[in-house]
């Protein structure tokens, strides 16, 4: 929800509030979209309450939609359809098959030129059972046919969450059609990513407008219409939000009051003299797994952290946004020259984007020497036949290839999770590493 060093919520939906003001004063339509993973980024107050409390603030920020990202789609259906009522604003899911409430999307017109806006996701879903994603083309060929008439002359805009290369046979199928035009927001938290003009191959008449990402930003995107109602893209601007905006008195207040609930998520955890890198935090939580565990090694993935360390007083609250997973601790005995090979394989692997996301390695307790190379190795300060090494269950989860073998069937839990792990840390002033 932000600290006082950083933007926050409640600075967001000041800058939401302004700029929505500026534009509709213009005469300008406004639409206020996110770009998912509105759940699961950590703050203590949303944990408490498994992320309820804070989609509360989601209704009070001034977002007119919302699409889905992987954060939501990793919880069940019916976690998922509280959460989705509690923000009370549409959400997004053109390709996401679910048991009980199929797929979403949504249909909207400003004044006299409509606009229909899809919703599409294609980051990993750890919540495979009751979610699926289809990929490169829409549910069935039946709603295939009802949409085309649908979407018939009008202004299409299509929101990603981290595309990858099967989507592009969705947009292919979207430039077949009679449109307006067709404008492609890119919701990707990881990159900015740009595609060739898929449209082009099939009509020239058909505009594609593609943008750059939402990120953890607001992009202000300029579309202008022209007189047959078609959308134009003119102009996009980045605007950060930080400490010296603002608060939205509303949500301030709203936060305030979920921040009373958990009034040690704001004590003081540790002066920060400089600003810590996040490869420090990683290395960090690596050795606090280790110690938590006793462990020969722990491993992370980097992706496990979102965040460093600012400058200032370190809360525990800012501890949990770096760190936002609270996972089950698992760990296994691994003989030596069998764990170097399958470390060292991993890293010579092609990566693909965006799945290997935050798939590289940090290590505790060994070092990685020459990842990537035919010279790899694995560095113990004494060497031994056997190492107990300690991760989280989602590495193991990843295991077959993020460590080059699959432990799912080897690997057994310590009966504690990586929060509590963090907490002990914290309690016993452990910071080595950073």
């Amino acid at each position: 929800m932000g600290s006082s060093q950083s933007g926050g919520y409640a600075r967001l939906a000041h800058l939401i509030a302004s700029e929505k003001k500026k534009a509709e004063e213009a005469g300008a339509d406004v639409l206020v979209v996110a770009g998912g993973d509105l759940v699961g980024k950590g703050s203590i107050p949303c944990r408490m309450s498994q992320d309820k409390d804070c989609m509360r603030l989601v209704q009070h920020m001034g977002i007119d939609v919302s699409m889905f990202g992987n954060y939501e789609l990793n919880r069940s259906p019916q976690e998922l359809s509280e959460l989705i009522s509690l923000s009370r604003i549409p959400w997004l899911a053109t390709n996401v098959k679910q048991a009980t409430t199929h797929e979403y999307h949504f249909h909207g017109k400003k004044s006299g030129a409509e606009v229909v806006l899809l919703g599409w996701i294609s980051a990993p879903v750890i919540n495979q059972k009751d979610f699926q994603l289809t990929k490169g083309k829409l549910p069935s060929e039946a709603q295939w046919t009802l949409w085309q008439k649908e979407v018939a002359n009008k202004n299409i805009i299509w929101v990603t969450h981290q595309e990858y290369e099967e989507d592009r046979q969705f947009v292919k199928k979207l430039c077949q059609l009679n449109l307006k035009s067709l404008a492609l927001l890119k919701a990707n938290d990881h990159e900015v990513r740009f595609e060739p003009d898929h449209c082009r191959e099939f009509s020239k008449s058909i505009p594609l407008i593609e943008v750059g990402a939402f990120t953890e930003k607001l992009g202000k995107l300029v579309f202008v219409r022209d007189a047959n109602g078609n959308l134009r893209f003119e102009s996009q601007t980045v605007l950060n939000v930080d400490s010296a905006m603002p608060e939205n008195d509303k949500v301030k207040s709203e936060i305030d009051q979920l921040y009373k609930k958990a009034p040690y998520a704001r004590s003081a955890i540790k002066k920060i003299e400089s600003d810590i890198p996040i490869e420090n935090v990683t290395l960090w939580y690596a050795n606090v797994l280790r110690k938590a565990g006793h462990t020969d090694i722990a491993i992370v993935n980097r992706g496990g952290v979102k965040l460093g360390f600012e400058m200032g007083t370190l809360t525990r609250d800012e501890v949990y946004r770096a760190i936002p997973y609270n996972d089950p601790m698992m760990g296994l005995d691994w003989n030596f020259s069998d764990f170097e090979k399958s470390i060292c394989k991993s890293t010579q692997r092609v990566k693909k984007l965006p799945e290997d996301y935050g798939s590289e390695l940090v290590l505790s307790g060994a070092k990685l020497l020459n990842p990537g190379t035919p010279d790899c190795k694995v560095e113990l300060s004494t060497r031994r036949a056997s190492v107990k090494v300690g991760m989280t269950s989602f590495l193991v989860s990843r295991s077959a290839t993020w460590l080059g073998k699959d432990l799912r069937s080897r690997a057994f839990k310590f009966g504690t999770t990586s929060e509590q792990a963090i907490e002990a840390s914290l309690r016993q002033q452990y910071f080595e590493g950073l």
